[in-house]
């Protein structure tokens, strides 16, 4: 048994007032008096009440509460899981976006995902057959209506993450193009749950979602950028936490292989940090985010190429008035001058 809507039981604290509105009703004790002749001549009546009272309990009192009670039990809606049966034909479609690469599997959560879909092929129905979906950058089907729990096996072999989110809109249509309509079918989406609410309505109908992962302690490098700057470079790089706490890493960056600088950084929980730092000059430049209690490590480094401009040849016709030495003053600029006369035309008469 377990509640749709948790918060719902937060109504339970509306009996906290029906109780008080018990303890707090005044209750007058009653008193046997010869006569009241000698009271009529005080113009404001005194009426002794005790305000606070013991708590008694009455039909009403019981019946407040149980309205209460009834009240957070409906929006609260309590709702049993039961674990649906495999159908005659299922589909397994498995998520093999970027983020299944996550350590916090045996060894990550693709290893962990194909795992799960080889124990289930052994609750599905006698004579039952599976198809499996590929949900990555291209969705592919690697196994159709097949008996076979060895080709089964097979088939998920041959599953690999693929970099970048995936196409989940095409991978559902995909499953659901299987479809022949001569066997009951069902779908079973294997996933670390990156997908949006706008694909999960894309989902084939019925589907049972298998949650994998627990985590979601991750930092990424988003942006990466080089450009010339003095006789060096100068790189910005843009980091996010996508999850988890505060996070203290070590960020550096090396030019040709060789480490180029390093700078230890603090990345707020959800927020983006600009780190920007001098390095010297090259043509390959990585830059790489190393410790912490990171769980994806794809996403930890970029690569940046120095873009250097080619050497040029440059004809200059007519009275180079400076424009020769200006234009050799620049490294890799070879210049060549050619003479021409008052009409245009050059000295051999060309």
């Amino acid at each position: 048994m377990s509640l749709a809507n948790p918060f719902g039981l937060l109504l339970l604290g509306l009996a906290i007032p029906v109780i008080a509105l018990h303890i707090l009703r005044p209750r007058r004790l009653p008193v046997t008096v010869s006569s009241v002749f000698l009271w009529r001549s005080i113009e404001r009546p005194v009426s002794a009440a005790t305000p606070w009272q013991r708590l008694r309990w009455s039909a009403l009192l019981v019946a407040q509460l149980l309205a209460v009670i009834l009240l957070a039990l409906a929006v609260a809606h309590p709702v049993r899981l039961e674990a649906s049966p495999l159908a005659d034909h299922t589909v397994f479609i498995v998520d093999a976006s970027g983020s299944m690469a996550a350590l916090d599997g045996s060894p990550d959560r693709l290893t962990d995902a194909l795992d799960e879909i080889r124990a289930m092929r052994a609750d599905m129905p006698d004579g039952g057959v599976a198809s499996v979906v590929v949900a990555g950058a291209r969705p592919r089907v690697v196994l159709t209506a097949s008996d076979d729990s060895d080709e089964l096996s097979r088939a998920l072999r041959t599953i690999e993450v693929t970099p970048g989110r995936a196409d989940f809109d095409g991978a559902f249509s995909l499953a659901e193009s299987l479809d022949t309509g001569t066997t009951p079918i069902g779908f079973v989406f294997v996933s670390d749950g990156g997908i949006t609410d706008a694909e999960e309505t894309l989902l084939p109908p019925g589907t049972r979602y298998v949650r994998i992962g627990e985590s979601d302690t991750n930092r990424a490098i988003t942006h990466f950028s080089v450009e010339p700057r003095g006789s060096g470079l100068h790189a910005r790089v843009t980091v996010r936490n996508t999850g988890g706490g505060d996070a203290t890493q070590t960020l550096r960056i090396d030019v040709d292989g060789v480490a180029g600088a390093s700078e230890t950084i603090t990345v707020p929980s959800g927020q983006t940090i600009d780190v920007d730092l001098d390095i010297p000059s090259g043509d390959k430049v990585e830059a790489f985010l190393t410790g912490g209690d990171d769980l994806l490590a794809a996403d930890d480094r970029a690569v940046a190429v120095a873009g250097r401009r080619p050497d040029l040849d440059v004809l200059l016709a007519g009275d180079s008035l400076f424009w020769k030495e200006l234009l050799q003053s620049i490294p890799g600029i070879t210049v060549d001058v050619v003479e021409t006369s008052a009409d245009g035309s050059r000295p051999d008469g060309s």
